[in-house]
């Protein structure tokens, strides 16, 4: 009698990317289902066995990286499932457009234009974006008010306002609508030019000329200067006039200091008033008085003059005459 042939050791096999079922999976075609390594003795007829394999979860990522952000960069990853040796219908163009229409663009993809097809390792792939960029001119007005006033502060002119502009073109990061990069001022200094004050009659400016400013830049704060008028001195004066004889009794006699605008005070018209009442007792008439102005003019040049007319006051004075008739008698020879 031949020996027996020994038991055939079944065993399931290790296939890359699958799994081994062990769970009771029925294909009557194929015989009985193992579900571990097992010893099969030999009988007198044909025996079929099988194992069942499933194909293993396999994993896959994609990040998007903002190449151009200052903090974390990766705006979003998508994670990716399916079975070993299948390939993702996932595509990275739908995400790519939402960043572009929010101003990034495209450096580099490495995902898979067909999609990614799973093995046996986590598949990492990246998506890189940077911002877009655009040109921006910025300007920077630097200011010169030049103020003229009086010693009360009131305005005396209208001020001089002179403008410097400054431009630039900086580069401005259209994600974040931060400036980027800073451009170059043009010009690089400027200079404000000296202003001859106004001339106002009856005033001196305590600055004639306001002296130029150079080196004004773009980082330059605003210029603020002044000018203060003082009020010249005026003069009021009266003339006294005889029109009887024709003649000027007193011309152009001070009656009062003042500046201009000032009031005239009212010393000055008791002053005026003794003047004339002096002449009237003095058996003058009074023709005619000027009144005082209120104030001081502005004029420089002629000092502001007041008239007295005066006449000589008269009276009637009784004046007799006698006419005498004498008639003398006398004898013959």
């Amino acid at each position: 009698m031949a020996p027996q042939t020994p038991d055939y050791q079944a065993a399931p096999k290790t296939i890359a990317g699958y799994s081994l079922v062990t769970a009771d999976t029925v294909i009557n075609a194929y015989g009985s289902q193992l579900k571990e390594a097992k010893p099969i003795p030999f009988i007198n007829e044909d025996q079929n066995f099988y194992y069942v394999y499933s194909p293993k979860q396999s994993y896959a990522k994609v990040k998007y990286i903002d190449d151009d952000a200052k903090g974390e960069k990766v705006l979003e990853t998508k994670e990716l499932t399916g079975a070993y040796n299948t390939t993702d219908p996932y595509k990275t163009a739908e995400t790519i457009k939402k960043y572009t229409d929010k101003n990034y663009e495209l450096v580099s993809d490495n995902y898979p234009a067909t999609g990614v097809t799973y093995n046996e390792n986590l598949q990492t792939f990246e998506v890189h974006l940077r911002h877009k960029t655009a040109p921006e001119v910025e300007t920077k007005t630097v200011k010169e008010t030049i103020q003229y006033v009086y010693e009360n502060g009131s305005e005396a002119a209208t001020p001089k306002v002179q403008n410097r502009d400054f431009n630039r073109t900086n580069t401005k990061d259209l994600v974040t609508n931060d400036i980027v990069n800073e451009g170059t001022w043009s010009p690089s200094t400027a200079t404000f030019p000296a202003v001859t004050s106004p001339v106002l009659a009856g005033y001196t400016a305590d600055l004639p000329t306001v002296d130029a400013v150079a080196n004004i830049s773009a980082t330059s704060s605003d210029v603020e200067r002044k000018v203060v008028y003082k009020a010249n001195e005026q003069k009021l004066t009266y003339t006294v006039i005889d029109e009887t004889k024709g003649q000027t009794l007193e011309d152009k006699v001070l009656l009062e200091k003042g500046v201009s605008n000032g009031a005239v005070s009212g010393q000055a018209q008791t002053t005026y008033d003794a003047v004339v009442a002096g002449y009237l007792a003095q058996n003058y008439e009074l023709v005619s008085q000027e009144a005082l102005p209120n104030q001081f003019d502005t004029n420089d040049t002629v000092d502001q003059n007041v008239t007295i007319r005066l006449r000589h006051k008269t009276t009637s004075v009784a004046e007799e005459k006698t006419v005498k008739e004498t008639i003398h008698y006398t004898y013959e020879g």
